[in-house]
């Protein structure tokens, strides 16, 4: 499978039989299609995008909870 995982994903990425495991802040999923990665790139793009907003709100509860839980 090609890793087309979006650039800041991809230090917290690794290949693992065939399938790419994906351990981010905001993201911590398993690609085994072309589709997972899309979706987990949709994912990291849209909770990177609410985290910058809380951060900017001073929303703090929010900042926190939009992190996996993992982190």
């Amino acid at each position: 499978m090609e890793h087309k995982l979006h650039p800041d994903l991809q230090p917290h990425s690794y290949e693992h039989d065939g399938s790419i495991i994906v351990h981010h802040p905001f993201v911590v999923d398993i690609a085994k299609t072309e589709a997972d990665i899309d979706q987990i790139n949709t994912v990291y793009e849209t909770v990177k995008q609410k985290v910058e907003q809380a951060e900017a709100d001073q929303d703090w509860s929010a900042y926190v909870t939009l992190h996996s839980q993992s982190h």
